[in-house]
């Protein structure tokens, strides 16, 4: 009797070692499956900016290229709003990629706001040439916005918040534009206008750079 028990008992061992190992493929499996899916949705989600669906203010500030006072009014179209400071290396890493989004299949203007001097920014705009850059350096803009940490990112469509989160790759900009696709961009749409210099100083403080 008692070998029969050992028996059973040596059985039961080996079935659960079995689904010991079969359990660990299988978390290994589906560890690999997210790795190639990219990184899950809920990765940029935070509490920081303004609340989904809530209105957004004018982007008031001093373009990098122009050193021109500039009015961004994102009440028609597709932005995506990347919030940096030039002495972040998590912001500089993705101003570079910002810059490749711009570049790219993707149907939104894409406008980096520094929380840094002029001069300091002038690294940032190296690594995105071609994107629009706004100065922020008094973060009048992070204000308006609620944003208190960076890199963030935010969505705006239509004067709205679509989606907004800490962003820190390409990956997770180009995650945040898919998964909130909607619509095209109508070709040559634009909707920023430029303020001369001269006028800078009519503009609110909580909107512009001084």
């Amino acid at each position: 009797m008692s070998d029969l028990w050992q028996v059973v008992f040596v059985t039961l061992f080996g079935v659960i070692v079995a689904e010991g190992f079969a359990i660990l493929a299988l978390g290994r499996a589906v560890g690999m499956m997210q790795l190639r899916l990219g990184p899950e949705p809920l990765a940029l989600e935070t509490s920081d900016g303004l609340a989904v669906g809530s209105e957004v203010p004018p982007i008031g500030g001093i373009e990098f290229r122009s050193r021109e006072f500039t009015t961004i009014s994102a009440t028609v179209g597709r932005w995506l709003l990347i919030f940096v400071d030039a002495g972040c290396q998590s912001c500089r890493d993705l101003t570079r990629d910002a810059g490749r989004v711009s570049q790219g299949r993707w149907d939104a203007r894409v406008v980096l706001i520094a929380r840094s001097t002029h001069e300091q920014n002038e690294a940032l705009q190296e690594l995105a040439p071609k994107t629009l850059l706004i100065s922020d350096p008094a973060g009048a803009i992070h204000d308006a916005f609620s944003i208190t940490r960076t890199p963030s990112a935010m969505l705006v469509e239509n004067g709205r918040v679509h989606a907004k989160g800490v962003a820190n790759t390409r990956d997770q900009l180009e995650l945040m534009l898919e998964l909130h696709r909607t619509r095209k961009l109508p070709p040559g749409e634009e909707a920023w206008l430029k303020v001369p210099a001269s006028e800078a100083h009519q503009a609110p403080t909580r909107q512009g750079v001084e």
